[in-house]
């Protein structure tokens, strides 16, 4: 994986603290436009290249892809090479022959 760069968007201070927490279950409460969808999608992503799967939830189709282009764009070059395998309609990225994947979708009236 290392030949292969992946470009994660630097994270704000207040992003920085909930990245880092090693809470299990997280609570974010903060303003609209704060940072949460891409601050999860750069958690996510770190938990996807540690070999875990990753799902993300949320309520509105415009959130989902907010955090899909963080996500797409941080991966867009082992993609591009085949290493993962993307599917944009079900939003799913993964290892293919693995369990580990990142994956969005809506919660809405789930």
């Amino acid at each position: 994986m290392s030949e292969y760069k992946i470009t994660l968007p630097q994270p704000h201070p207040r992003q920085y603290e909930f990245i880092r927490s090693p809470a299990k279950r997280k609570i974010i409460r903060a303003g609209r436009r704060s940072g949460k969808t891409v601050g999860v999608g750069i958690y996510g992503v770190e938990k996807f290249l540690t070999g875990r799967r990753f799902l993300y939830a949320a309520p509105t189709a415009e959130q989902i892809a907010r955090f899909w282009t963080t996500v797409t764009r941080a991966l867009a070059e082992p993609i591009q090479a085949g290493v993962f395998k993307k599917n944009e309609t079900e939003h799913i990225i993964e290892l293919p022959g693995t369990e580990q994947r990142i994956r969005a979708k809506t919660a809405w009236n789930a």
